[in-house]
């Protein structure tokens, strides 16, 4: 008989944890009875663990990590076709790092970088085929500097400058699908636009929109 209770006590602890366990795991359910979200929590009843949300047809619409009730690590959206829509990461419930944005069948169609809860550095978008569409500099989650757009061979099809926002300021250059420069605009600070050069006519005097001399 004394070589079954070391058995015995190996067999309660297993059930204690994982009573434990099962305890700490906490749904909401919709008003139809469908679970809507799915979590751990810690001691306090705060988010602790992976979560995960659904939608009414039970189909997983986010996953998510916690800790003690804040967001750190990673956060997916996701598609009602299952597919993975947007992956951000998180620390301390601020989103930090790399963020990417995704096409049904996996490609990439956006990917940039956020520190502290800004996005800074270079902003890319591609075409569904995976070649390079867009490129623009981030200050403080808005289009502040170059900016360069492709057509879909990997030709340049425009490029310039943006301030606060898709607001071209400077030099804008636009190429034909060949790669030929074709036009040169120049934009005032109210991202008014006005041709100086073109691949037909050379140099173009701007219009003086005000009538002087």
């Amino acid at each position: 008989m004394q070589r079954i209770y070391p058995y015995l006590i190996i067999i309660l602890g297993l059930s204690i944890i994982s009573c434990q366990g099962e305890s700490n795991i906490k749904s909401v359910k919709d008003d139809q009875g469908n679970i809507i979200e799915s979590y751990l929590v810690d001691e306090a009843g705060l988010k602790h663990g992976l979560f995960k949300a659904f939608d009414t047809e039970g189909n997983l619409t986010e996953e998510s990590e916690y800790n003690h009730g804040k967001l750190n690590g990673y956060r997916r959206i996701f598609r009602s076709d299952k597919s993975m829509e947007i992956e951000e990461h998180y620390i301390d419930d601020v989103i930090h790092g790399a963020y990417t944005v995704y096409y049904p069948d996996g490609g990439v169609e956006l990917s940039g970088d956020y520190t502290d809860g800004e996005m800074n550095g270079q902003l890319q978008r591609y075409y569904q085929t995976g070649n390079l569409m867009e490129t623009v500099t981030m200050v403080n989650n808005n289009e502040n500097g170059a900016f360069k757009e492709y057509y879909e061979n990997g030709n340049i099809q425009w490029e310039g400058n943006y301030v606060n926002g898709e607001n071209e300021v400077g030099l804008l250059k636009q190429y034909n699908e060949s790669g030929d420069l074709i036009k040169k605009m120049m934009c005032d600070s109210l991202s008014i636009c006005q041709t100086i050069w073109t691949i037909e006519k050379g140099d173009v005097k701007p219009i003086n929109v005000f009538g002087d001399e």
